[in-house]
């Protein structure tokens, strides 16, 4: 398994810090109005998709993604809609973890709240103090980050470089006479008239946490002092993850996170998304137009993490096409009732293709030559024809569900599908119909089973019948 590391700028094999098993990091939403948009389930999916893979290997796997449920944003929101803090991020809680829940990605480990974890937010500042890390200044609290040798590896930031840099990120109304440097960031955030009774009375004052000391806390306390993998995007490069960085390795004395995998934007057609152009997607936007979720899985996977992500509503469209050919070929799969032994080798194209599905999943999560060799896994077995039989249509049907543990939008797809296309016999009280049909076949009764058949394709479902007596009934609009 080789992964790019943005700590060193290279490729890398993958060695976990515990054999078998793999502890993976991943920023989250705050919990405000909009918290979640596609461009940021393109990360929890990216992160989803992780995990899945390394199950797949065989590793153990421990997934936290933080979840920031106080910042200047929710306490103006919760304010203006006159409801506590905490009543209000919590309904936006349940709509995010509803929403990965749709998108069928498997819950982290854990889902923190960093409201959850001040106590130790505190403690881990308080260390910092005595360490020379920290400093105060009209009840706030400062990281400084001249104490720091090699601030700003992440991205090769010279020092001198980042003092001319904002690492302060996503807290207002500072000023810059506090504090020692200009780029010291804020761990400890002193309370203000304006934010009401949101506040927490500590040893350090009166106030709230910073938001990068709550990641390298929350991160440490579930995950131990040194994360194999933590999952952002490239805006967080800095200053979020390059503080991150300088808080833990200045408590712990050690290395903070092995490899550090960023993924890129997403944008819509082309340009940045927009309010004003009415580019801002959110996940209901997407059902909202018909999409099943399995569809907008596949595009938020699709382009290499690495790479801009271009949504546009004619990908989601090609993507809608392979997911449905991926589930015609196991509605014929189903329908298989040949039980002729045949010299066909199904087992040698499964080893074939797992083998280079694991090959462009380990070359730093190529995901699109995975699904290649998937499709043409396919191709070959269509290729048999009518000869493939029961037996080895279960293994082929196995095989590409076992595959789907890793990619997590077929089974989904297929199974909402099978409930559609019941929901419809049902409707048109066709199952006698269906059966009548296929004992007429069965009796070479061809007259008869057309009749039958014009009564199924009346009510908007096709058939498709093969030689030795198979059949598979399919949705004529998919």
């Amino acid at each position: 398994m080789k992964l790019y590391n943005t700590l060193s700028k290279e490729i890398e094999g993958f060695e976990p810090v515990t054999p078998g098993k793999v502890t993976i990091y991943n920023c989250g939403p705050t919990v405000h109005k909009v918290h979640t948009q596609i461009g940021n389930l393109r990360s929890y999916t990216f992160s989803d998709l992780v995990k899945r893979y390394f199950t797949y290997l065989g590793y153990e796997t421990e997934h936290v993604i933080k979840i920031t449920d106080v910042d200047d944003h929710t306490i103006a929101e919760s304010a203006a809609e006159g409801i506590p803090l905490k009543e209000y991020t919590q309904k936006n809680f349940d709509d995010f973890v509803k929403q990965i829940g749709i998108l069928n990605l498997i819950r982290p480990t854990y889902l923190p709240k960093v409201t959850d974890h001040v106590d130790d937010i505190v403690k881990d500042i308080k260390k910092l103090k005595e360490l020379g890390y920290a400093y105060e200044s009209n009840g706030s609290t400062y990281f400084s980050i001249n104490k720091v040798e090699n601030y700003g590896q992440l991205i090769n930031l010279e020092r001198q470089e980042a003092l001319k840099k904002n690492a302060q990120g996503r807290m207002e109304d500072f000023s810059m006479e506090e504090k020692e440097n200009t780029n010291d960031f804020c761990l400890w955030k002193a309370w203000t008239p304006e934010e009401g009774k949101v506040f927490w009375d500590t040893e350090l004052g009166k106030g709230r946490p910073g938001w990068h000391v709550e990641c390298s806390v929350i991160s440490r306390k579930y995950l131990g002092e040194t994360v194999d993998i933590h999952i952002g995007g490239i805006s967080h490069i800095f200053p979020h993850h390059t503080n991150e960085i300088a808080i833990s390795e200045a408590i712990t004395h050690r290395r903070f996170v092995n490899y550090w995998l960023h993924h890129d934007y997403l944008i819509v057609e082309g340009k940045k998304m927009s309010k004003e152009d009415g580019t801002f997607y959110t996940l209901n936007d997407v059902l909202s137009r018909g999409y099943h979720p399995s569809v907008l899985r596949y595009v938020l996977l699709k382009t290499h993490y690495r790479q801009p992500l271009n949504f546009t509503w004619r990908a989601m469209e090609e993507v809608k096409t392979a997911l449905a050919k991926i589930i015609r070929f196991l509605l014929w799969l189903d329908g298989v009732k040949n039980e002729k032994e045949n010299k066909y080798s199904v087992s040698t194209d499964i080893k074939t293709c797992n083998e280079d599905f694991m090959k462009g999943m380990n070359n730093d999560l190529n995901f699109s030559e995975a699904m290649g060799s998937i499709f043409d896994f396919i191709s070959n077995v269509n290729k048999q024809g009518e000869i493939i039989n029961q037996k080895q249509a279960k293994e082929v049907y196995d095989f590409i569900m076992s595959i789907d543990s890793v990619l997590g939008f077929v089974d989904p797809a297929y199974k909402d599908y099978i409930q559609r296309l019941d929901k419809l016999i049902g409707a048109n009280e066709l199952k006698s119909v269906i059966s009548k049909r296929l004992k007429a076949r069965e009796d070479k009764e061809f007259n008869l089973a057309d009749e039958l058949g014009k009564q199924i394709t009346a009510a908007g479902i096709r058939y498709t019948d093969s030689k030795d007596g198979s059949s598979y009934l399919e949705i004529a609009e998919s």
